[in-house]
């Protein structure tokens, strides 16, 4: 590991500390205003579930550094200083981080090593239940050496280190958050009306879930190139598209079906960037039932039956009629952006005779030739709940009709709102979700972290002794051959127990309006980079100069 201190690139470049100034502008900065399809919940990081409140979180909190748009997370290579201004290997098992003095939360307070400390406890902490808790086993301990240096210790050594020291966690405020008892944090006005440490401020939070953020002028790292990001929720693509072509909105992060993405390269003003994404979507199963959580599911606990649903299911056919060419079909939980898509793994079949047979043979027949399966009186029937999205609608509407002709019922239960899914989901009311997975750049972390047995995501309860054994493996760090080949056996694994039915990973396509300048864009967390953007003077709309109409 390279001893690193901030350095300025050359303008068109990406920035590093100390040389946003190259950004500051003169009077009004502009405006962007952003609509996501789903609405942030908090902006404190460490409570982050979805892309909008991780995004909200990173445009308010920032971490120790920042990792770079290649995602290399087996070295520091491409990493960009935030709140640490260098680091350095000590040994095989500890970095030491040296903060930067001019850091300051936005009440003035300074931002100290024992603010890394706090975050790190809170991150850790099981009543939190972080999404990322359990890609922070190996560091055994965090410590404050002074007000400006902080020492991680890991269990042994190995390649991730430094990125799971520097990516997971954006840095709390220990001196406001301290007396707060974690299991009142979800809930605390703080999480609305936060105190952060990066380049914007949140000044408005109304009741529709549209979110107003400034920018911090005093912002240690130099000036945002904005004035003001606005940021609105709305369920409907289509609606999207149409505000983003009438000109009424600058960017949005996910396109959905392929006609939303031609009309976005048809619209003059506006330019689509496809990107290879971390989302991969999928369906997945609840091994509990949800009415008696101590009990299995009558039918999807029965491997037989999810493997006669996912061979009956024609994924292909769904990826090519939502999104064409846009969203090629995984062989298991992995994005495209993802290094374990290149695995060659066998390919799951579009077999509906052998669907057939699985059925037949467990004594599944038509008795009352009413176009279901039935045994013993119970009906081959479940449920699938899916957020207010019309992408996943036309999907789910696709899958129940290819199962149905097979005589599996899919009941369709779309819901009103995104929150609600969400919800309902992670506390695993459903019988099956349908449901967009934003994979960390780190496998492990991500595979881990929802199908592994003890997984804070891990929705439908799925266990598996010998995957966790071989995710335990990697997570000790192995040569690269070897952990090649552990990662294509617990991908098996998983694959061979049919928990859900991998349904595509669609091109991260977003869009954003031509008069930005400086504007970078990597996989999964536009939140990171677009304090960097600014609008040329003579590229101003009136928002620009004085604000959302």
């Amino acid at each position: 590991m390279r001893n690193t201190t901030a350095i300025c690139l050359t303008l068109g470049s990406t920035f590093l500390a100390g040389c946003a100034a190259d950004l500051a502008c003169e009077g009004s900065c502009g405006t962007a205003v952003i609509t996501t399809t789903g609405a942030p919940r908090t902006a404190l990081p460490a409570l982050a579930v979805s892309v909008p409140s991780q995004a909200l979180g990173d445009l308010v909190f920032l971490p120790l550094a920042e990792i770079g748009n290649d995602l290399n997370y087996l070295t520091d290579d491409g990493f960009e200083p935030r709140i640490a201004r260098r680091w350095s290997a000590e040994d095989s098992v500890t970095i030491v981080f040296e903060l930067d003095d001019r850091a300051t939360w936005q009440d003035g307070a300074p931002v100290t090593a024992d603010d890394v400390v706090f975050t790190f406890d809170l991150y850790r902490d099981p009543i939190v239940n972080s999404v990322v808790r359990e890609d922070l086993v190996a560091i055994t301990a965090v410590t404050a050496r002074d007000e400006h240096t902080v020492a991680f210790t890991f269990s042994h050594p190995y390649a991730e280190q430094f990125y799971d020291a520097a990516y997971h966690m954006r840095i709390h405020p220990r001196h406001i958050l301290d007396t707060i008892p974690r299991s009142e944090l979800a809930a605390h006005p703080f999480g609305r009306d936060p105190i952060g440490n990066g380049p914007f401020r949140v000044a408005r939070w109304d009741a529709s879930s549209t979110v107003e953020l400034v920018a911090d002028t005093t912002f240690f790292l130099g000036r945002p190139g904005l004035d003001r990001i606005v940021i609105q929720a709305n369920p409907d693509l289509n609606g999207i598209v149409t505000s983003l072509v009438a000109g009424e909105t600058d960017f949005t992060d996910f396109l959905g079906p392929l006609a939303f993405v031609n009309r976005i390269r048809e619209a003059e003003h506006l330019t689509a960037i496809p990107t290879p994404s971390l989302v991969y979507m999928f369906l997945s199963f609840n091994f509990r039932d949800s009415d008696h959580p101590d009990r299995q599911h009558p039918l999807l606990s029965q491997r037989y039956i999810r493997e006669a649903v996912s061979l009956a299911v024609d994924r292909e056919a769904i990826a090519q009629a939502t999104m064409a060419d846009l969203a090629p079909v995984p062989q298991g939980p992995v994005s495209q952006a993802n290094p374990l898509w290149e695995l060659e793994l066998p390919t799951i079949p579009y077999d509906t005779a052998r669907a057939r047979r699985l059925l037949a043979d467990e004594g599944w027949t038509d008795s009352d030739g009413d176009g279901v399966l039935d045994r013993d009186g119970e009906r081959l029937s479940f449920g699938v709940i899916i957020p207010p999205s019309g992408l996943r609608q036309q999907m789910a509407t696709i899958m129940e009709s290819q199962l149905g002709a097979l005589g599996i019922e899919l009941r369709i239960e779309q819901l009103a709102d995104f929150d609600v899914w969400q919800s309902r989901s992670a506390e695993g009311r459903f019988e099956s979700t349908l449901g967009g997975w934003e994979q960390d750049p780190n496998p492990l972390g991500s595979t881990r972290g929802t199908w592994g047995t003890n997984g804070p995501n891990n929705w439908g309860s799925y266990s598996n002794a010998r995957l966790d054994t071989l995710l335990d493996a990697l997570a000790q760090g192995l040569p690269a051959d070897q952990a090649r080949e552990t990662w294509r056996e617990a991908l098996q694994v998983i694959q061979d127990d049919y928990p859900a039915i991998w349904l595509m990973s669609p091109v991260q396509a977003v869009a954003v309006h031509s008069r930005f300048e400086n504007v970078t864009m990597r996989p999964g967390r536009w939140g990171s980079s677009i304090w960097r953007w600014r609008v040329p003077p003579d590229e101003m709309l009136p928002r620009d100069r004085i604000g959302i109409q």
